[in-house]
């Protein structure tokens, strides 16, 4: 449903190299365990994207965005990540 390989695709604006490092994690897989430190790093890269930009009210913007893309990975990313037995 959602991120690149879904029908719909967010936009990465700002998090691009973050969603890029977090499509790896879903690549190489793991456990679900895995899944869980693999979203939470996501999170953490975007939080720190965040703090590039200028002004306070603007990085709030961009850090709920954050908190948006993580909930959106966390609800419906379990299909998309490479679960290894």
């Amino acid at each position: 449903m959602w991120g690149k390989k879904g029908w719909i695709n967010p936009p990465n604006f700002m998090f691009e190299a973050s969603c890029n490092k977090h499509d790896e994690g879903y690549n190489k897989g793991g456990d679900s365990a895995k899944r869980f430190e693999c979203d939470g790093k996501f999170f953490i890269m975007m939080i720190k994207d965040t703090f590039q930009v200028e002004g306070k009210l603007k990085r709030t913007y961009y850090q709920i965005w954050a908190l948006i893309y993580f909930l959106a990975v966390r609800l419906c990313g379990k299909k998309y990540f490479n679960y290894i037995n």
